[in-house]
């Protein structure tokens, strides 16, 4: 009887974090469709580092999207700075 309910409180305990991580899943989704990358990021990495393709894939993305963001801020910002001493 005891072997019964051990096995099935480790069940339980495996659905309720496969749940969970599809939370954190959809959680990720949702800030990754709104531009709040960070977030995205914060939600799709535990997620990443336990094999999960699809976050593994949107985390490359968003991580291309923020270095293209930033660069181009930064080529902007530089020009102007160089017109400026010029």
């Amino acid at each position: 009887m005891r072997r019964i309910a051990a096995t099935l409180a480790v069940v339980g305990a495996l659905l309720f974090s496969a749940g969970s991580a599809w939370a954190d899943y959809d959680d990720g989704f949702a800030a990754y469709q709104r531009g709040d990358y960070e977030t995205a990021y914060r939600e799709f990495l535990p997620l990443a580092e336990q094999g999960h393709a699809q976050a593994q894939s949107l985390i490359r993305d968003a991580v291309i999207i923020v270095i293209r963001v930033y660069a181009k801020t930064d080529v902007h910002q530089s020009s102007d700075t160089t017109r400026k001493h010029l």
